[in-house]
């Protein structure tokens, strides 16, 4: 950190110089008084960078792809000369070259919270895109109130998607390639055909959308196939669109229930929904659903979570605003503005929680090791943030509360979803890695047990011994824990030859059978007791042959059905299982 620090510091001073020499020779005003106002001054971070320079840099790349790289392309096709025209008319237009200067400063309220402020200025009359985009004169953050008070994370404000797909088609359709002039065109007949009308979708949408993510504290679920002691507050994510009408969800639902004729269509007084086939992980249930809630076009992960944002709608549940996390992470900042962005410290704590009860990953395996260290190091540190965006007439302001400072405020935000994410869905992925790594090492303890039997039964003219206790009797092979599948929750390793004989271990053993069977292949000399693998999902079986098959079963019953060839003396044994003929 010491080192950016340092790089960043001494870029500033360049900046800075480069523009006192414009004060001096008088070419170029910058905006250093109008940014630095907006400034903390006294901070632990401080810097205005004019734009002048990176302006010119950018207009030097863009005529470098014009005069020389199009020109030398090995492949000569005049739709990359077209695209790069498209490309500079766009840069051109999108407002980039009125940036007159840029802003930050950050400063520690109190430990552990920091006060962060980034402007991006520019002068009146500026007719850019991108001061339309995020922001319109409404400064209207009030749909935040539809959040439940137990959201953890959201992200939501204006989008002005009709300015953008217009100016998307307008430079598409102006082309003067006739195939990329054709694209807009060939999407519009697509999406008509589908159900979908660009016009109608575009002219539903009342320009602000977002996402949320809650954590029901009150319900504890497990996901994956993993120990049942790792337990996380019940996750649920919706994704919010204000509508002027309900032709937004009209023409969805109607395109998924032709896709989908499952899907279940409710319709009431609260509103309309349309819900998705159920899917489980461990005891977490997911229910896609679409929905619209007044106003707002919903899409969720269950039903539930929608009725959770209806009731808060309708001032029947507390929202976010009353939430102490909220409120503390908001401390200062006006509720005011374009765009609200939310990360509670609950996110990255409640993944520490369930990642530390992962158990410790084997040595050997140096891979999956490898991930678990780098997962536990992501979640290390507590992290929040909560600001908002402010589209003003003289430029963007972003003013944020957070856990950390300066030069890692700028990248931070940008990694911190992405990596709630990510840390969220490894936890799963290295559980089901262990338990994939038990079931191989399951596997080679039968291929042993096998090995041993058939040592015996070389001996004894191909009978295979009454009980597996023979094979510590005799020696072949002493008890351990091969006798025991590493998956099983029980572990209990037999400790002589009474204990195989009354069956404690891992396996069934099946009695009454020769090493000469005619179904070698398909008879069933040994199994995993159902209970060995977590949700009884998987079981190994040991052949007679002494091969070793494994398949998603519950039981022995469930195994025969998905495997009609398989056979179990006693049974499913429909003939007496015999010797070859000669």
């Amino acid at each position: 950190m010491k080192t950016l620090s340092i790089l960043f510091i001494a870029f500033f001073i360049q900046s800075a110089s480069l523009v006192a020499q414009d004060k001096e020779t008088g070419v170029a005003k910058t905006s250093f008084q109008e940014v630095t106002k907006e400034l903390d001054p006294d901070g632990n971070f401080y810097a205005y960078i004019s734009a002048k320079q990176i302006i010119e840099g950018i207009d030097k790349f863009i005529k470098l792809l014009e005069t020389t790289l199009v020109d030398n392309l090995p492949v000569k096709d005049p739709r990359i000369g077209e695209a790069v025209r498209i490309l500079k008319a766009m840069y051109e237009e999108s407002g980039l070259r009125e940036i007159s200067g840029l802003g930050a400063s950050s400063k520690e309220l109190k430990k552990g919270f920091y006060r962060n402020t980034f402007f991006m200025h520019h002068y009146p009359n500026a007719k850019g895109k991108m001061w339309k985009f995020f922001g319109d004169e409404k400064n209207d953050l009030s749909a935040i109130k539809i959040f439940p008070e137990n959201t953890v994370m959201a992200q939501y404000g204006t989008v002005n998607v009709p300015l953008f797909l217009n100016w998307i088609e307008d430079k598409l359709t102006s082309s003067r390639d006739p195939k990329i002039s054709a694209i807009w065109d060939q999407m519009n007949i697509m999406s008509t055909m589908m159900g979908l009308p660009a016009d109608k979708i575009l002219g539903s949408l009342a320009g602000r959308m977002g996402y949320i993510v809650t954590l029901d504290k009150k319900n504890l679920v497990t996901m994956g196939d993993e120990s049942k002691n790792i337990k996380i507050p019940e996750p649920g994510f919706s994704f919010i669109v204000e509508t002027k009408n309900t032709d937004l969800y009209d023409m969805v639902t109607t395109f998924i229930k032709i896709k989908n004729p499952k899907a279940k269509a409710m319709n009431g007084p609260v509103g309309k929904m349309l819900i998705l086939e159920k899917t489980k992980n461990g005891n977490f249930e997911m229910s896609p659903v679409l929905a619209q809630v007044g106003n707002y076009f919903i899409i969720s992960s269950h039903p539930k979570h929608v009725n959770r944002i209806r009731l808060t709608k309708d001032g029947k549940l507390k929202n976010i605003t009353t939430s102490a996390n909220f409120k503390k992470a908001m401390a200062g900042i006006e509720l005011k503005g374009d765009q609200l962005i939310y990360l509670s410290e609950e996110v990255l704590t409640t993944l520490k929680d369930a990642a530390e009860k992962l158990p410790k990953i084997d040595e050997g395996n140096k891979m999956n090791k490898a991930v678990q260290e780098n997962l536990m190091g992501m979640l290390d540190s507590p992290v929040f943030l909560a600001g908002v965006v402010d589209v003003r007439n003289d430029g963007i302001l972003f003013k944020m509360n957070s856990s950390f400072h300066g030069i890692q405020a700028v990248a931070i935000p940008a990694a911190v979803a992405p990596m709630a994410i990510v840390a969220g869905m490894a936890l799963p992925v290295l559980s089901k890695a262990r338990e994939k790594a038990r079931r191989v090492n399951c596997n080679a303890n039968l291929k042993q047990i096998g090995l041993a039997l058939l040592m015996y039964s070389g001996d004894q003219n191909g009978t295979f011994p009454p009980d597996l206790g023979s094979l510590n009797e005799l020696e072949i092979m002493n008890v351990s824990k091969v006798y025991v599948c590493p998956s099983s929750k029980k572990m209990i390793v037999p400790q002589n030859t009474a204990d195989l004989r009354k069956g404690v271990g891992g396996y069934v053993y099946v009695k009454g059978l020769r090493d000469d069977n005619t179904n070698a292949t398909t008879t069933i000399l040994a199994y995993d007791k159902p209970e060995n693998h977590p949700g009884g999902q998987w079981m190994n079986f040991l052949f007679v042959d002494g091969h070793v098959e494994g398949i998603g079963a519950s039981s022995i019953e469930d195994a025969l059905k998905k495997r009609s060839n398989w056979i179990v003396k006693g049974l499913n044994d429909k003939k007496p299982v015999g010797p070859l003929k000669p």
